[in-house]
């Protein structure tokens, strides 16, 4: 019976020191909530204002070239105004992070579809979203100095609910 009891205190002891062990550690551990802190701060940037101004504004005037030959190519169903240009690199900050998971990923999916199309030496991307948001064109401009553009539209599938899919693509010389 002692003996139960001897090894009934042991048994305690090392529980109680094991639950009392990450209270004593973490007083020695240092404080990352500063650096936490300030790493969210730098995530809150848009690749747009991180980037130099002289590529933001070359990549701009790239992309306002493309649109205005997209509008020249088809002005019976294109109209710049319809339309909201987005920086593609953020397009997921300041556009698809309000969609549902459903429409979300299908976005992204025609996104990377459209991005298959580039060729070494293109120009970053251009993402025109319709005031509407039921269509996108995905624009950048080819090392040849031709414009391609990915048109994506958005459907309803009755299980899924909206989903984007890459409807076209072509390039546009003059």
């Amino acid at each position: 019976m002692k003996n139960k009891v001897v090894k009934m205190s042991i048994a305690s002891a090392i529980l109680c020191l094991a639950a009392l062990s990450p209270v004593y550690a973490s007083q020695f551990q240092p404080d990352t909530s500063g650096r936490i802190i300030s790493e969210a701060k730098l995530l809150t940037t848009t690749w747009e204002e991180s980037e130099d101004k002289e590529v933001v504004e070359m990549l701009y005037s790239s992309w306002y070239r493309g649109i205005d030959r997209l509008s020249n190519t088809k002005a019976a169903t294109f109209s710049k105004d319809d339309f909201k240009l987005y920086f593609g690199f953020d397009i997921q900050r300041l556009y698809s992070h309000k969609l549902s998971n459903n429409e979300h990923q299908s976005f992204h999916m025609a996104l990377k579809k459209a991005q298959e199309s580039y060729q070494k030496g293109d120009k970053a991307y251009g993402i025109l979203i319709s005031s509407d948001e039921r269509s996108a064109k995905i624009i950048w401009e080819r090392n040849t100095g031709a414009t391609h553009v990915g048109e994506l539209v958005k459907y309803t599938d009755e299980k899924l609910g909206p989903l984007w899919k890459l409807m076209n693509e072509f390039d546009i010389t003059e």
